[in-house]
This record gives C-alpha cells, structure tokens and sequence, in this order.
C-alpha cells in the first residue's frame, strides 16, 4: 500500500510540476492572458481609428453637398439671373432693340422655383403703337430623379404685339400662357 501512496504522490508531483513549469501552465496561461488583454486594447483602439476614418471619408464626400444643401434650404440660397442685349436690325441695322431681364430660382422643397421680369424696348421705328413688351414669369421644376422633373410654367406679357402680328398702330394686349409637362434629360 505505501507504493501505491508514493507512486500516486510521484504522479501528482509530476501533473503538478507539469502545471507550474510546463509548456501550456499557469505561468504560460498568465502571460498570454496579459497578451490577449494587449491585444484587445490595440484592436479597440483600431477600431476606434478606422470609425473616425471613416467619417472624415464620408463628410469629404458628402459634405459639401450637405455644406451646399443647408445653405439652400436654411440660408435661402437665391441664384439670382441678370440678361441684357442690344441689337441692330433691319436693312442697313437702321433698327435696334433692348432686352433685359432679371430672374432669379431658389430651391424650394424637392425642386426649384423660377421667377423672371422681362423688358423689350423697341426703337419708334418699328411702327408700332407701343413701343414696349414686358414679360412676367413664374415657375417650378419638381425633380422626380436626377434626370426627370414635372414643371409648371406660368407667363404674363403685355405691351407691344409680337413682331409677326404687329400692325402698325395695333396696341398690345395683355396675354396669358401656361404650360405643364414632364422632362427628361438624356
């Protein structure tokens, strides 16, 4: 019986030298437990970097259409359009005329809004009674997609006749114009 005792007791001395001081031990298990902790720290800290990374790459991208978009619809971006042209017409350019308009669009939930005045001036010899066509326009665009938009367009104009009925002496008379559609772009 005492070599059985003893011969157990050798066993255990050897499971446990095996457990303090061997290959896969307590002390082994300690420094790779302290290595994964490394580890994990250095892979939360990448982590943390490739989230931040991330952002900027997305404000760079996004960001000044975001930059762009707030100051359209907080700021009230207005696009203002100025036009004006003069022009020499008729045998020898003894003719002129004037245009000029002023129009702005402005951004307006999921399209744009359009607005314009026009001004033709006519020199006394056209023949014509009145010597003036004002124009006033208003619109909006709504953007279906990119490339599509419903629009609806509404005009004004009064003064001189259109050069293709003018009589002379003909007043102009004030006249009305829609027009409603869907617009694409290819």
């Amino acid at each position: 019986m005492r070599l059985v005792t003893i011969a157990l007791l050798a066993l255990l001395a050897l499971v446990h030298a095996e457990l303090w001081f061997g290959k896969g031990g307590v002390p082994r298990v300690m420094e790779l437990s302290g290595k994964l902790a490394e580890q994990k720290k250095v892979n939360e800290a990448g982590r943390q970097r490739n989230a931040q990374l991330l952002a900027e790459v997305s404000d760079l991208k996004e960001g000044l259409e975001m930059v762009e978009e707030k100051a359209r619809f907080d700021l009230g971006m207005v696009k203002p359009i100025f036009y004006y042209a003069k022009s020499k017409v008729g045998a020898g350019g003894n003719l002129s005329n004037k245009v000029y308009s002023l129009a702005a669009t402005a951004p307006l939930g999921n399209g744009v809004l359009k607005a314009g005045y026009t001004r033709l001036s006519l020199d006394s010899g056209w023949g014509v009674a009145e010597d003036k066509l004002t124009k006033l326009g208003l619109g909006y665009n709504y953007n279906l997609s990119k490339r599509t938009n419903l629009y609806f367009d509404l005009g004004s104009a009064s003064g001189a006749a259109s050069l293709a009925t003018a009589a002379p002496g003909n007043k102009g008379e004030r006249s009305t114009a829609y027009a409603i559609g869907l617009r694409h772009q290819f």
